[in-house]
């Protein structure tokens, strides 16, 4: 079966990278837009199926086997890696050398990163970096966007071995027909999508760090499964009038879900882990089937020129937009001003995706040119290589005493949340005009002095979310132990939508006086102190801590990761929250 390009595609990859960049980018208004990966997933699950060579799962007629060898295997792992790392290496080099310049202060140690994205694995180690909460906060990285890059590399070394498998399938059904045959397979698909999606779903746990999920090679499974499920569906080419006008109905319809869990969902929720990233894995694999019934109008639409040069340029984009998004965050340069922000970020994200798309296209026809042939894979793409890891050593020891700081840093906090407990059970938990305080693991630093100086009850977690501490005022509330000033320090953790800092506010109650700290030093903290700034403005008896002005210039205040307080910031931070409840 002749391949034939497929309309609409390249406008399906706008979608998603339009959803993706704009998450990093505006988190605050489009908390869902990180669902945008999952199409990214299910076309390439879909693709994965269109581009075998010998197509069993479309073939009606014959008990067509696959002739997998390592030389099939060898060839399209040699297209893959053409297709992904001239442009991952160039923007490796192009980023560590730009932070390393303009933002040498978050320049860390990026040679264990570097290398687990070079070698397809950064999920894991990113995995692996987030059960150390304080490694992860520690080491603020252009690159963690990454994770995707491995998962990609991951499926595409599964995917020879998964045509194997469905060959041994066909070998063992013998004598049954191909439709029997291929059926086997679509349902053999779907039930392990399913376990996937239940795998995600049943393990969440609100209490855990989800990184496990989010980046697992397994939990992550279901949306490129839905896509090969999609791509052996047997679609007539000429579908019936009424078929692509229902196609055209249920696009319609399943763009506006789409459209609005980009805005209305959040990406941190539980109910995103247990449902949210299942349904819309369908719903991408559903909005695919009905372009492909109705390649005549759909396709058309998503032809159109903008959205296909988006699509064309997606990969691209997704490798640039964090680097720049993290460099414009870290210098500063564009202010408070979130519009001019957003215009900033738009345009040289736009433009550094161009130069990238014309640099490394020259890069593979270099390497690709015969006189390069023999060398072609010894010299150029080694030299890539090497430059990666040879700048990333150099970060690697500019940032060396890093870890040391993290390692302190964990203990002095993990001790803290131990005497804060003693502490607490010593205050007179019916004495409603005591102060509580509700906060995240800044705010856990600044815990003994918080009790010490205010008398104040103390509930602060390490990687507390916003929805958390609204759940844990209700608790206090409904125990009766909530005092009638509460002091809140919580966004250092992620962007929630704004309903959550609501559901804070209207869980704490308006007969009771909120003061609530902003944030600092996070790469989202503009977002998350816009958010706040807004929930102050709304509601009379909430009121600004600015602890970001307040602690601006004053790096002495702060370990290594320009988050979290050392003494003498944790004396500040004290002495500015006393002054502000007075």
């Amino acid at each position: 079966m002749d391949r034939v390009r497929i309309k609409g595609l390249d406008g399906l990859r706008a979608v998603a990278i339009m959803g993706v960049v704009a998450y990093h980018m505006l988190p605050e208004v489009f908390p869902g837009g990180l669902l945008g990966v999952v199409l990214f997933f299910v076309l390439m699950g879909y693709l994965m199926v269109y581009s075998v060579k010998k197509d069993i799962f479309l073939n009606k007629n014959t008990d067509a086997d696959i002739d997998i060898n390592f030389g099939y295997a060898w060839n399209y792992y040699k297209k893959k890696i053409k297709r992904i790392y001239p442009a991952l290496l160039i923007t490796i080099i192009v980023v560590l050398l730009v932070v390393l310049i303009a933002v040498p202060k978050y320049s860390n140690g990026s040679f264990k990163e570097v290398t687990s994205v070079i070698l397809g694995y950064n999920n894991w180690w990113q995995i692996f970096q987030n059960t150390s909460y304080f490694e992860r906060m520690s080491n603020s990285s252009p690159f963690t966007h990454l994770w995707y890059i491995g998962l990609t590399v991951q499926y595409y070394i599964l995917w020879p071995f998964m045509i194997w498998v469905a060959d041994r399938i066909y070998d063992k059904l013998g004598a049954k027909t191909a439709t029997y045959k291929k059926h086997v397979l679509m349902v053999s698909v779907l039930l392990l999508a399913i376990v996937s999606g239940l795998e995600m779903s049943l393990l969440y746990n609100p209490e855990l760090d989800p990184s496990r999920l989010y980046y697992g090679t397994d939990t992550r499974a279901f949306s490129i499964l839905l896509g090969m499920f999609i791509g052996m569906i047997s679609i007539d080419g000429d579908s019936s009038k009424k078929k692509k006008i229902m196609a055209r109905i249920a696009c319609v319809i399943l763009m506006a879900v789409v459209m609005g869990s980009y805005i209305l969902v959040d990406g941190s929720s539980a109910f995103n882990f247990r449902f949210m990233m299942q349904s819309i894995s369908a719903v991408f694999a559903l909005i695919v089937l009905c372009v492909l019934i109705d390649q005549d109008f759909l396709g058309k639409v998503l032809e159109w020129r903008p959205l296909r040069l988006v699509g064309k340029y997606s990969y691209e984009i997704y490798l640039v937009m964090y680097p720049v998004i993290f460099v414009v965050q870290k210098r500063e340069i564009a202010g408070q001003n979130r519009l001019v922000y957003a215009v900033l970020c738009f345009v040289l994200i736009m433009a550094c995706a161009y130069g990238l798309k014309k640099i490394s296209k020259y890069v593979l026809q270099l390497i690709e040119q015969k006189k390069f042939v023999k060398y072609k894979i010894n010299f150029a793409t080694l030299a890539l290589v090497f430059l990666c890891i040879g700048i990333s050593l150099i970060q690697t020891h500019i940032g060396h005493n890093k870890a040391s700081d993290a390692e302190r840093m964990q203990r002095e906090l993990l001790a803290q949340q131990e005497a804060i407990q003693m502490q607490n059970e010593k205050l007179n938990d019916n004495n409603i005009n005591q102060i509580t305080c509700i906060g995240d693991s800044v705010m856990l630093g600044s815990a003994e002095y918080l009790q010490q100086n205010l008398g104040a009850y103390v509930d602060a977690k390490v990687s507390r979310q916003v929805g958390d501490g609204a759940d844990l005022a209700k608790q206090l509330k409904d125990e009766g132990t909530l005092g009638g000033i509460v002091v809140v320090h919580l966004g250092t953790n992620g962007v929630s939508k704004m309903s959550e800092y609501q559901r804070l506010v209207d869980n704490i109650g308006n007969k009771r006086q909120i003061y609530w700290v902003n944030c600092h030093g996070v790469d989202w903290k503009d977002s998350s102190n816009e958010i706040i700034n807004k929930i102050v403005e709304d509601n009379e008896n909430v009121h600004l801590i600015d602890w970001d002005a307040a602690s601006k210039d004053h790096e002495e205040y702060f370990f290594n990761d320009g988050i979290h307080l050392n003494d003498t910031g944790r004396r500040a931070y004290t002495k500015l929250v006393q002054d502000s409840i007075k």
